[in-house]
């Protein structure tokens, strides 16, 4: 068995100067030896973990860089020799190196060490990268020294960024529409209050945005919305989304007739109902009055004494007014349909053969 030892040797010399004897002192050393081999183990394991770390690493010491590992070159675009001695702030961008020197203020002399640090790196070739830094004060070669772990969040800054301005499109998408748009959660089944509300909502139904979330759809509905329970939970079972009209109640009492467009999807393993809702009431009073127009026509045409009938592009009789029956004897509804050519006496057609775009909309006299 080999033992490493370590040997303290003293010589004696004679009255003549010469070495006469010695002391010898052995003193075994496997320890010192095996705790040497697990330093230098240590330090081995240390250094390849920080050289391949995803993380750049840096020690500073004053304002200079001392020691940098490879991910730190690959993050600036600098080679290690070109960092080394470096001074920290020609890394960050001008209007973040009087923060950088605050920052570096408050560590060595009031001791005050940030948790998490995010700055703008500026690389070799001119480009920016956002870098956020964990920092400790550590002794380096027996100087205080800033050890920071770097971490490159470019691509998170840049998706933050991204959702961002879709979060403002959105919203500006969503306060910008013509129509109110209304968001519920979908609560064991049921619609719970709003959970988002535009612009146009409130403006419509008179209530601050606030009021608004206090409120769920039954609250904003008339009287008609019970019947059109069943026919909402039959569309959002079947496809998911349903199309159907109703009325809105206003703060003030004023009813709105509306049609809503709802669907339903998933978020964050929660259900909502997306519904915009659309203001008819021009509809709905065009509508009406083509109804009476119609009613007014039709009354008209009735009291007329004469025959009156409609025909399509085709010659086929479309309406006939009630002077028909009295006049021909005939019941309308044996005619509806049939070709008006059957209606005219053979000799006739030997002297006229009227157009379909003749007889579209006429007046039979009643000497005919």
């Amino acid at each position: 068995k080999l033992i490493p030892v370590e040997i303290s040797v003293s010589v004696f010399f004679n009255s003549e100067d010469v070495a006469s004897s010695f002391v010898a002192v052995v003193r075994d050393i496997t320890k010192k030896k095996e705790m040497q081999r697990a330093l230098l183990e240590s330090q081995r394991k240390y250094s390849c973990l920080v050289e391949n770390a995803r993380e750049g690493v840096v020690i500073i010491v004053g304002r200079h860089l001392t020691f940098v590992n490879k991910a730190l070159c690959d993050i600036t675009g600098y080679s290690r020799e070109e960092l080394i001695n470096r001074s920290v702030f020609d890394l960050v961008i001008p209007e973040e190196r009087k923060k950088l020197s605050q920052i570096s203020n408050l560590i060595f002399e009031k001791g005050i060490i940030p948790d998490v640090y995010e700055t703008t790196v500026l690389c070799k070739n001119g480009r920016k990268r956002f870098v956020e830094a964990t920092v400790n004060v550590i002794d380096y070669k027996g100087n205080k020294a800033i050890m920071a772990i770097v971490k490159d969040i470019t691509r998170r800054k840049e998706a933050e960024k991204a959702l961002k301005r879709s979060e403002n499109l959105f919203r500006a998408l969503f306060n910008n529409a013509n129509d109110a748009i209304f968001l519920n959660r979908l609560i064991d089944g049921f619609l719970g209050n709003f959970v988002e509300v535009n612009e146009i909502a409130c403006r419509r139904l008179g209530y601050t945005r606030e009021e608004l979330l206090q409120k769920n759809i039954i609250d904003i509905s008339g009287p008609d919305f019970d019947k059109l329970r069943m026919k909402l939970f039959k569309g959002f079972s079947e496809k998911g989304s349903v199309c159907f009209e109703t009325t809105h109640v206003t703060k003030s009492g004023k009813l709105i007739p509306v049609e809503i467009n709802s669907h339903i999807f998933e978020l964050d393993g929660e259900y909502y109902v997306l519904s915009v809702a659309r203001d008819i009431s021009d509809r709905k009073r065009a509508h009406d009055q083509l109804v009476k127009s119609e009613l007014r026509y039709r009354s008209l045409i009735e009291s007329l004494e004469d025959i009156a009938f409609s025909l399509s592009s085709d010659g086929t009789i479309l309406s006939l007014n009630t002077a028909f029956e009295r006049i021909l004897g005939f019941k309308r509804e044996e005619w509806i349909g049939k070709k008006f050519i059957d209606l005219v006496h053979p000799t006739c057609l030997l002297y006229t053969s009227p157009s379909p775009r003749d007889l579209s909309t006429s007046r039979m006299p009643s000497s005919a």
